[in-house]
């Protein structure tokens, strides 16, 4: 199997790793790198306090076999405010990945053009910019990703798209990854990690895709997830956790489109919406189709499918199978995207949504109505969405709003705390919970207690 990053077809930018050579050695305090983490290699510090000299306010994380350090350097001060953080892995000591982010203006005119000319390029006129600097022997790749605040007049919305240099579409993801706080190490930055590629994978996209080469591999429990750059298409290969092969799914421009697709279109009753994002499924299970993301003119949007031989199937059907998840649980209602909104004010009737946020894993929605705060989260599988559990922020300066059972359970068994915050957490796969943040007048302590609907104790995190 090739290395995943090797040169990349489609004008991946390359630069000698060679010039990292030239990082001031000039020996600093190690002090001044933050508070160390015992379990990182000593080498880790040396390169990285020679490679970034004028780093400071630096912060240490530690998990997942990768040692990360966040913090700001003054030239990121003065040309795009926001944290740079680097990626160290602890096996080898060696540098992996670098985000940082830089002027909109420093990105290059491809990368500019692709997303002016996308959706999101037209619906915003505020956009931030960064980049990825992914390393390997000899190389450093750089992918580049532009963030922007969208209005969908329920609320805003932040997206963050991924581009090569040259401007091809690597990947679109509607919640923020890169946002200057890497503080979370469980994040979706494992999808641009370096990952070793199962042998059955491997296999699969040599033999279907010869000259490809991957942008990232995500290996879960239950599924492994591949995007590789075929030429100037990214594709999406999903595989089961045996190593078969679900799905492959391809980004496309209208234009793109067979003419018999299109054709199945014009004849279709969304003739007049606008074609806003198109893609193309080959499967195992359910054959080879095309599913359209279409705007109405009133800013609705619908998911439409079309076959192969141009049958057109409907729209939010749900069965684009992008996430194939637990197929096992049969009477879970899906929901298609479009499908979400009824189902939020189905349940909660009197609150107000205020924005919505997705990527390829999950959906969530975000409410307030009168003492709370509510977000919804959905899981995404091959059927569809599902909703997994809605976590309520109650306001505790409203006496009604903290149940007598959870007020006489910190009066009697945390005497000397006091309630700091409260939430209530809905879950779909096991019973519901009141989570308590209670703090010590006395001792500055924090702990956090877990409480059943009656006030019964089920967890306590920290100590008295």
């Amino acid at each position: 199997m090739k290395s995943w990053i090797k040169k990349m077809v489609g004008g991946v930018s390359l630069t000698c790793i060679l010039a990292m050579s030239s990082c001031n050695n000039d020996a600093q305090p190690i002090a001044e790198y933050g508070d160390l983490p015992e379990n990182v290699p000593a080498a880790v510090y040396e390169d990285f306090r020679a490679c970034f000299p004028d780093a400071a306010d630096v912060d240490w994380s530690v998990a997942d076999g990768y040692a990360v350090a966040t913090f700001t350097v003054s030239k990121t001060r003065s040309a795009a405010p926001g944290k740079t953080s680097v990626w160290y892995a602890l096996k080898d000591a060696q540098k992996k990945m670098q985000s940082r982010a830089i002027a909109y203006d420093a990105l290059p005119e491809a990368v500019k053009t692709a997303f002016a000319e996308s959706e999101y390029g037209a619906d915003t006129t505020d956009a931030a910019a960064g980049l990825l600097m992914r390393y390997a022997t000899g190389t450093v790749e750089t992918i580049y990703f532009v963030r922007v605040t969208t209005d969908k007049g329920a609320g805003t919305t932040e997206t963050t798209l991924y581009y090569t240099a040259d401007g091809v579409l690597v990947k679109l993801a509607t919640e923020v990854i890169y946002d200057g706080s890497y503080s979370d190490l469980n994040s979706d930055y494992r999808d641009w990690l370096p990952q070793t590629s199962p042998d059955g994978v491997a296999e699969f996209v040599s033999r279907n895709y010869p000259q490809a080469e991957y942008l990232y591999i995500y290996a879960g429990k239950s599924l492994t997830k591949v995007k590789i750059l075929d030429g100037r298409q990214a594709r999406l290969l999903l595989f089961d956790a045996a190593g078969n092969w679900l799905s492959t799914q391809t980004q496309l421009h209208a234009h793109e489109l067979p003419e018999e697709i299109l054709a199945a279109f014009r004849a279709s009753e969304y003739a007049d919406c606008r074609i806003d994002d198109a893609a193309e499924y080959l499967t195992a299970n359910d054959g080879h189709y095309y599913v359209l993301t279409v705007k109405e003119h009133s800013g609705k949007k619908l998911e439409i499918r079309i076959g192969e031989d141009g049958t057109l199937d409907g729209e939010g059907n749900g069965n684009t199978p992008s996430q194939p998840g637990d197929e096992g649980s049969g009477s879970a209602d899906y929901l298609s995207k479009t499908e979400i909104d009824a189902f939020v004010h189905q349940r909660y009737p009197d609150a107000t949504i205020v924005a919505q946020s997705s990527d390829d894993k999950e959906l969530e929605v975000k409410l307030t109505c009168t003492g709370a705060e509510i977000k919804v989260r959905f899981e995404l599988r091959s059927q569809g969405y599902v909703w997994s559990e809605s976590e309520w922020k109650l306001d505790i300066r409203r006496p009604s709003a903290v149940p007598a059972a959870v007020r006489e359970t910190v009066d009697d068994a945390y005497a000397g705390y006091e309630l700091s915050f409260l939430n209530y957490v809905e879950q779909a796969s096991s019973g519901n919970y009141y989570e308590a943040g209670l703090k010590s007048a006395q001792s500055k302590r924090s702990i956090k207690v877990k409480m059943d609907e009656q006030g019964h104790v089920l967890a306590e995190y920290g100590n008295h």
